[in-house]
């Protein structure tokens, strides 16, 4: 059996789709801002979870474009490989002036995405360093040097140990 000729509509539906995902994916990396910034692992787990699958459906779409447009491009005159705006110069005006708008919308999502990615980005990477900073204060009190011990191992005083954190894990 024959399996049908590709269409621009079929390559319009493709695009709606990918710009779903992609306004539901900046709508979650919007609500990771939020967790973030409360500090809400569980809300932030869940998230990650979702922009997972997410990220799966739109290489599945993707995949599913490349093949339809190889298929377009075969059927319109072209080789495999042009790219999306080649190949609409083959459609009719209509046509082409709703891929075109497509297309536009969609590197507006992806403008759009990566934007709330270096937001998100920049939170991440403020909080690491301030459990940084704060790991630090804690090494410099001497929770975790074993040489400036406050007692020794037969209970008695030893070392320095003014402004020292007891640590009677390791005696």
């Amino acid at each position: 059996m024959n399996e049908p000729s590709p269409t621009p509509q079929s390559l319009f539906e493709i695009l709606a789709e990918e710009l779903r995902l992609l306004r539901e994916c900046r709508a979650l990396l919007e609500e990771e801002r939020h967790s973030l910034a409360a500090l809400s692992v569980e809300r932030i787990y869940e998230g990650a979870k979702r922009k997972e699958t997410l990220a799966l459906q739109i290489r599945l779409l993707e995949e599913a474009r490349k093949t339809l447009c190889q298929k377009l491009s075969r059927e319109y005159g072209l080789r495999a490989e042009s790219s999306l705006v080649q190949l609409c110069r083959k459609f009719p005006q209509a046509e082409r002036r709703k891929l075109l708008d497509l297309r536009r919308q969609l590197r507006e999502q992806g403008a759009l995405i990566s934007r709330c990615h270096e937001d998100n980005r920049f939170l991440v990477d403020s909080s690491y360093h301030w459990i940084q900073l704060a790991i630090n204060v804690l090494r410099s009190l001497g929770a975790d040097q074993r040489s400036q011990r406050t007692y020794n191992p037969t209970g008695e005083m030893s070392g320095t140990y003014r402004g020292r954190i007891l640590d009677r894990r390791q005696i």
